[in-house]
C-alpha cells in the first residue's frame, strides 16, 4: 500500500512539475513573441533553433520555413556572410559582442544594434548562438540631422591678421 501510495505521489508531483515548465515555455514564447526586437537561436552549425514574431515580420520569414536553415538558404549572400562573420567573432572569443548590422527591408535599408552571445549547457559546452537585435533606424537618422545641423551652424573662422586694438 505504501509503494502505491508513494507511485500516486510521484506521478501527481511529476504532472505538476509538467505543468510548470509547460506554463514556463508559454510565458517564455508569449514574452519574446511581443518584443519589438528581433530575437533568434542558432546551433553551432549556425541552424536556425528559434526565432520570434518580429523575425518573421521583419524577414518575410514563417518559423517553419527558418528553423534548421543556415543565414545563406534565408538571406542575400552578402548580408548571410556578415551575419555568419560576426557569429564566428562570438565563438572565436567566447563572448557576448555587440554589432551594427545594416538589414534591407520593404521600406528601405534599416540598421539594428545586435547583441550575439554565446549558449553554453551545464557541462560549458558551446550549444549555439543566442541574438537580440534591436531597429535603431531612426535613432542613427536623427543623429545624422543633428550632426549635419550642427555643422551648418558653425560658422568657419577667419583668421585674423591685424592687431587686436584695430590698428595696423
Amino acid at each position: 500500500m505504501d509503494v502505491k501510495r508513494a507511485e500516486a505521489s510521484l506521478l501527481q508531483e511529476q504532472k505538476a512539475l509538467q505543468g510548470q515548465v509547460r506554463t514556463s515555455e508559454e510565458q517564455l514564447r508569449w514574452f519574446l513573441d511581443h518584443t519589438q526586437a528581433i530575437v533568434f537561436i542558432k546551433d553551432t552549425a549556425g541552424r536556425y533553433k528559434l526565432i520570434n514574431n518580429r523575425f518573421e515580420s521583419v524577414f518575410g520569414l514563417l518559423r517553419d520555413e527558418t528553423i534548421g536553415k543556415q543565414d545563406s538558404a534565408l538571406f542575400p549572400q552578402e548580408l548571410a556572410q556578415k551575419f555568419r562573420q560576426n557569429d564566428a567573432l562570438v565563438v572565436e572569443h567566447g563572448l557576448s559582442m555587440k554589432f551594427e548590422d545594416p538589414v534591407p527591408e520593404c521600406n528601405g535599408p534599416h540598421t539594428y544594434f545586435s547583441v550575439k552571445f554565446p549558449i553554453h549547457d551545464a557541462e560549458e559546452t558551446l550549444q549555439g548562438i543566442g541574438g537580440i537585435s534591436t531597429d535603431i533606424t531612426e535613432r542613427k537618422r536623427t543623429e545624422a540631422e543633428r550632426e549635419t545641423l550642427v555643422s551648418s551652424l558653425v560658422m568657419p573662422m577667419e583668421p585674423f591678421h591685424g592687431h587686436p586694438n584695430g590698428a595696423t
